[in-house]
């Protein structure tokens, strides 16, 4: 994380006057208390696309993760090994998980993530995340534009059934397209 070491929160929660500077462990620090209180309200929908509830990543259909330049094997070995690459696999998008570098990266500015769910569903909403700009991660790394489509029948036929645009300077950073 590069960058200044503070940041101006006019106004802030802890009381200080307009302009008071803010120390960036206080501000990831209220980013994380932000996050955690997001992710523990009651969701009117069941999250169907979650590991925990069966569904799992087709990976001859999805993406490769991005490899850090330099020498060594790629992540996908690491993975398969059962040792940390550094980036994660692409099972992270599937995860609760909300820390720093819980995600998934994919080579390139655009590839898929193809997803099995654990039973047929009717798709009425997708929800998409990614971490909170206080904690000072690169915003071009966010998703963008994005399709989603479901397999039909067992031939591989598929259908476009939604999609949108991720705004990447939202808060909260969780978005939700029906």
């Amino acid at each position: 994380s590069g960058g200044a070491g503070n940041a101006s929160a006019p106004g802030d929660a802890a009381g200080e006057g307009a302009g008071a500077c803010v120390s960036h462990e206080e501000l990831s620090l209220r980013a994380r208390a932000a996050l955690e209180e997001e992710a523990s309200l009651p969701s009117s929908r069941a999250d169907v696309a979650q590991l925990g509830a069966g569904a799992h990543v087709l990976r001859w259909l999805t993406s490769e993760t991005f490899a850090p330049p330099g020498p060594g094997p790629p992540p996908s070995v690491w993975h398969y090994l059962g040792l940390p690459s550094g980036v994660g696999p692409p099972e992270e998008a599937l995860s609760h998980a909300t820390s720093e570098g819980a995600c998934w990266a994919m080579a390139g500015s655009s590839g898929r993530l193809a997803v099995q769910l654990h039973h047929p569903v009717v798709v009425d909403a997708v929800t998409i995340e990614h971490a909170h700009p206080a904690m000072g991660t690169d915003r071009g790394t966010a998703p963008k534009e994005f399709e989603v489509s479901c397999a039909m029948d067992s031939t591989g036929s598929f259908r476009r059934v939604g999609g949108g645009t991720f705004d990447v300077f939202a808060d909260p950073p969780v978005q939700t397209f029906d």
